[in-house]
């Protein structure tokens, strides 16, 4: 269908699969790719994803099986300091999102256009992105994990020198 679904194990089952973000006709989605999902303290589910309709990175926020934000993050057309003069940018591959301990949303993803590691942050319902990694082409296979003090971002990262490729993986911190 092209739809993202949730479904959570309640004790000895799994409950029903409800709609986080699509249409609700069939095979008309184009919402789900590369999602990524975090489960707070309090249970409350914090979803990203590509919206392969206009490629831009969403989050939803899902409370108890109901969702209770959808939010565009990023929409291609920055790198969170100047607008891109080329047009706009695939954004969102590989995303992985974390909320710390004070509960600021963080969410890092490749821009795929650009082959950069971006982070977006969210502060009450506004978002803010920029560049923490754009050494090689990289922003490939994200993982984000909580550290103390915030985040850190692990990615994959490839350089073509000649006929000889050179790849590896980076730890970047998300503040």
């Amino acid at each position: 269908e092209g739809n993202l679904y949730g479904a959570s194990f309640e004790g000895a089952a799994w409950s029903a699969p409800f709609l986080i973000d699509g249409y609700t006709r069939a095979g008309a989605g184009d919402s789900g790719m590369g999602s990524s999902l975090f489960v707070d303290g309090a249970g409350t589910w914090h979803v990203t994803y590509v919206d392969g309709t206009d490629e831009g990175l969403r989050y939803a926020q899902v409370v108890r099986g109901a969702v209770t934000v959808r939010e565009l993050v990023d929409d291609g057309t920055t790198d969170g300091t100047t607008p891109h003069t080329d047009g706009r940018h695939i954004v969102g591959d590989d995303s992985s999102v974390v909320v710390t301990a004070s509960g600021e949303v963080r969410v890092a993803y490749q821009d795929a256009t650009a082959h950069t590691l971006m982070i977006a942050r969210r502060s009450g319902t506004s978002w803010s992105q920029r560049v923490i990694d754009d050494e090689d082409h990289t922003g490939f296979w994200v993982e984000q994990a909580l550290t103390a003090s915030g985040s850190s971002v692990a990615t994959w990262w490839r350089r073509q020198m000649g006929r000889l490729t050179v790849d590896g993986v980076r730890v970047i911190s998300g503040d």
